[in-house]
């Protein structure tokens, strides 16, 4: 009886002792560009100085950005953004001119250390990543080369380790994802602008059901209740031991 009784309060200290790992949840604010909205809309996720608008590319060979040489099409609920449009269609940016997208999203209740955010993007021509204002990655397009902005490129992985190296970290708080596109000079007589993101992240909430999680991002065992159930079963092994004792005797 008091083997079986032990080894039932051995199990129970493992279950209650062996953390277990929170759980990563997806972090709200993040969108795709043009996420759920129509060509020709604007785009509330994504601000830019005169607007970032959902467009159809131009599909005169001139602006093929879709349908393009390794850029079969865009990812899913996903669109090209630009703050030059006529319509649902796109029209010419200035040349040589920077159009700032920005993406706000916010880490309250989660655990900054946590995040991470993973993108893969095309722009036409040039493009600058800032977390916070700090540059985290880029890529320059000389003006009319189709592997730019035809091509779906990889961005860097944001995450606690390399913001470690650049200086920075994600803030607990407000946070400003900003994609700066440069318009380069003309190639062909025109020069249109566009920015396209297929963007995701998560992050370990620091509360889970309104119970608080530790910084770690593990559960606390029940410390308290674990040795008051401890010291509870072995004051009962001692009492059931204690009446045998006299019949042992015997």
């Amino acid at each position: 009886m008091k083997g079986h009784i032990f080894h039932g309060v051995y199990a129970l200290s493992l279950f209650l002792i062996v953390p277990a790992a929170a759980l990563a949840d997806p972090i709200p604010g993040i969108f795709n560009t043009g996420q759920g909205v129509s060509p020709g809309m604007v785009d509330p996720h994504y601000t830019g100085g005169a607007g970032a608008f959902a467009v159809n590319p131009h599909g005169d060979g001139i602006w093929s950005w879709v349908g393009a040489p390794g850029f079969s099409s865009a990812p899913a609920n996903s669109q090209w953004i630009t703050q030059n449009h006529v319509g649902a269609e796109a029209s010419q940016g200035a040349f040589n001119t920077a159009y700032s997208y920005s993406l706000a999203f916010n880490l309250g209740g989660f655990d900054p250390s946590s995040a991470v955010i993973n993108f893969n993007f095309a722009v036409d021509n040039s493009l600058e990543v800032r977390l916070n204002g700090t540059l985290v990655d880029s890529l320059v397009g000389p003006p009319g080369d189709p592997v730019v902005h035809n091509t779906l490129h990889t961005g860097v992985t944001l995450n606690s380790a390399f913001l470690q190296g650049l200086g920075t970290a994600f803030l607990a708080g407000l946070n400003t994802l900003e994609f700066r596109v440069t318009n380069l000079g003309p190639e062909f007589g025109v020069n249109p602008e566009g920015l396209l993101v297929a963007i995701s992240g998560t992050a370990t909430p620091t509360t889970q059901g309104g119970v608080p999680v530790p910084a770690e991002g593990f559960a606390e065992p029940p410390s308290l209740f674990l040795w008051a159930l401890m010291g509870g079963v072995v004051a009962f092994v001692v009492w059931r031991r204690a009446r045998r004792l006299p019949r042992d005797l015997c």
